[in-house]
C-alpha cells in the first residue's frame, strides 16, 4: 500500500486533488514547527536594576562571614 495516490482534499476555499504523501509531509512539517515554537525556551530578563549586587562582586565578599571566607579559601 502506497500513499502516493491522489485524493480530493478540501482546503479553506478550494478543493484539490493532492497526493496523500504530500499531505502527510506538510502536516508533519507543520507539527514539528509548532512543537518547536511551543517548546523553545523563553528568554527572560532577570532584573532591570542597574545598581544590584551582581554588578559589584566586591560587595558580596564583604557580606561573607569569617567562617565562609575560611571555607572558600
Amino acid at each position: 500500500m502506497l500513499n502516493t495516490d491522489a485524493v480530493e482534499f478540501n482546503f479553506i476555499f478550494v478543493k484539490a486533488e493532492v497526493s496523500k504523501l504530500v499531505i502527510v509531509g506538510v502536516c508533519t512539517f507543520i507539527g514539528f514547527a509548532i512543537g518547536y515554537w511551543a517548546a523553545k525556551p523563553k528568554t527572560t530578563l532577570t532584573t532591570y536594576d542597574k545598581d544590584g549586587p551582581q554588578d559589584n562582586p566586591e560587595d558580596r565578599r564583604n557580606e561573607l562571614s569569617d567562617e565562609d571566607r575560611d571555607y572558600i579559601s
